[in-house]
């Protein structure tokens, strides 16, 4: 009895362990990590991307490169509620419009954990997002208008160290008649602290001198470096899109 006693009370004291404060981990997609209720996720976050800019003039070899620097916060509102908000500032050198520098579009959300199973799998997380029309669209520093965004991530973990997750998002706003978007996200935990990430998105956008569907691929690395220190870099291209590469690192703090 006093072995059966001390095996359960380990086994509370692991899930005390995995309901506390998470790092979000993909870079497309959303999964079961995120603070604690009354907790704080403060990170900063930088991306470098080359954009070709040369559309449907076939003769022409224009390119516009983006670098984004900013800062984000994520509270746990509730045990299942999660608000975040999302500050970022771009530096723009495009051979059509020379070089701007600038505040791009704010961002705010909710993420509810509407269902999760024992140890943490399956899950579905509905969301939604306001981006504020705060970048110039003139220079490609924002949208030019607010846009709403609402979508839901649905995963599973299969035996403790590969994660699925499917996040389906429709921005009403977005190049006037909206976008909708699927990505998929593969996590693969070689260790507590370290992860390896595949990921992809599709949109229904329309790209100026493509024809078919813009599909976007990302690969990534996750290193936990303390329990409260996190960081996640990304890396990838895309097809049938004016994204000729791009590169991105994120790092967090858990309070």
């Amino acid at each position: 009895m006093k072995k059966f006693v001390l095996c359960a009370v380990a086994a509370l004291t692991a899930g005390a362990v995995l309901a506390e404060s998470e790092f979000n981990r993909p870079y497309f997609t959303r999964e079961n990590r995120h603070p604690d209720a009354g907790a704080w996720e403060a990170g900063v976050f930088s991306e470098y991307s080359k954009i070709d800019e040369s559309g449907n003039n076939k003769w022409a070899d224009w390119e516009r490169k983006e670098f984004t620097a900013g800062v984000y916060a994520r509270y746990g509102l509730l045990e299942n509620l999660t608000a975040y908000g999302k500050l970022p500032f771009g530096h723009v050198d495009s051979d059509i419009n020379d070089k701007h520098t600038g505040i791009r579009d704010i961002s705010l959300g909710l993420e509810l954990f509407a269902y999760e199973y024992t140890f943490e799998y399956p899950y579905v997380i509905p969301y939604v997002e306001l981006t504020l029309a705060t970048g110039d669209d003139k220079y490609n520093l924002g949208r030019g208008e607010t846009d709403f965004a609402f979508g839901t991530s649905i995963g599973t973990t299969v035996y403790e160290v590969y994660h699925y997750v499917l996040d389906g998002r429709y921005n009403v706003n977005y190049n006037d008649d909206g976008v909708f978007s699927l990505a998929a996200s593969f996590i693969w935990d070689l260790s507590y602290k370290f992860s390896l990430m595949a990921e992809a998105k599709g949109t229904s956008e329309d790209i100026p001198g493509e024809s078919g569907a813009p599909v976007y691929f990302r690969g990534g690395m996750y290193y936990r470096a303390t329990d409260q220190l996190c960081l996640a870099w990304y890396g990838g291209g895309a097809v049938n899109s004016n994204e000729k590469g791009m590169g991105a690192i994120r790092v967090a703090y858990l309070f």
